[in-house]
């Protein structure tokens, strides 16, 4: 099939892109391979959006979903497994589990890949994303980490109930001050630095995490280690025309993870799009 646009990535970048080149009468396709808004859904909180009261990740991701489905652009639960330019047909071919696709421009706003850890992942209950763990009714968690996504996953279950207990060799001083001042503070968050995980046991209904700290019990871990732009998103970067391809959110910005930034991003992208739209 072939449309105007693909968008890659139906995150706050991708869904605002497609939401702009809908109403520009273009004809348009959002692949996401999880849920519309999924990386922003385990967000705690989003604090820093001027136009919004503190809200969580997920009641923003729920509204993503809403805005795509009244505006009628289609969305397909479909992962891209690669893209590459055509340069004699001046397309791109979009490669999927169902066959290929084709689009004459390209948005990449996908979001960026957790650093997986696998000698830690001994059991389910080792998960690279909180919804991952909903199910578990978990009461002692163990995150290995030491950034902004550690500490928001710590407050975020810290909240529900759970104690947490946050292994980490040192909290990274890019740590926003109110949230590093937030996790101190709270009762239920133990920051263990100077121990990181160095290896997790599976045991009946649970793990055993091992660090500087010695062997202890948890129901559960959280990685949470970093991200990066998955490899083959990184070479369409480097093989595609800048004019065909416009990348947005944390694919073009790195690991700053703002809201704000990618739904600018996605703008910015479609309102390009429509301007250049009649040059060869």
């Amino acid at each position: 099939m072939r449309y105007d646009i693909i968008v890659l990535g139906g995150g706050p970048a991708g869904i605002t892109a497609a939401t702009q080149l809908s109403r520009s009468g273009l004809s348009v396709l959002v692949l996401e391979r999880q849920r519309v808004g999924y990386r922003l859904a385990q967000a705690r909180r989003l604090d820093n959006l001027p136009l919004l009261a503190p809200t969580s990740g997920g009641i923003v991701a729920a509204t993503l979903a809403e805005q795509a489905q009244r505006l009628g652009f289609e969305v397909r639960r479909l992962e891209a497994t690669g893209a590459r330019w055509q340069a004699m047909q001046r397309e791109f071919v979009v490669e999927t589990a169902q066959g290929p696709l084709l689009a004459r421009r390209l948005v990449l706003a996908v979001g960026l890949e957790p650093r997986r850890l696998p000698e830690l992942e001994v059991s389910e209950r080792v998960a690279y994303y909180p919804t991952e763990l909903d199910a578990l009714g978990v009461r002692q968690l163990a995150i290995a980490g030491s950034g902004e996504a550690a500490l928001d996953g710590a407050l975020l279950f810290a909240e529900r109930g759970a104690a947490v207990t946050v292994y980490a060799k040192a909290l990274s001083p890019t740590i926003v001050r109110a949230l590093r001042v937030e996790a101190e503070a709270h009762p239920a968050i133990e920051l263990c630095e100077g121990a990181p995980v160095q290896a997790v046991e599976a045991t009946a209904g649970g793990l055993r995490v091992r660090s500087q700290q010695g062997l202890r019990p948890h129901d559960a871990l959280l990685i949470a280690v970093g991200r990066a732009l998955a490899p083959r998103w990184e070479q369409l970067r480097l093989d595609a025309p800048r004019e065909r391809l416009y990348v947005c959110g944390d694919a073009a910005r790195g690991r700053l993870g703002q809201c704000a930034l990618a739904l600018g991003d996605g703008m910015s992208a479609a309102l390009s799009i429509v301007r250049d739209w009649g040059s060869p």
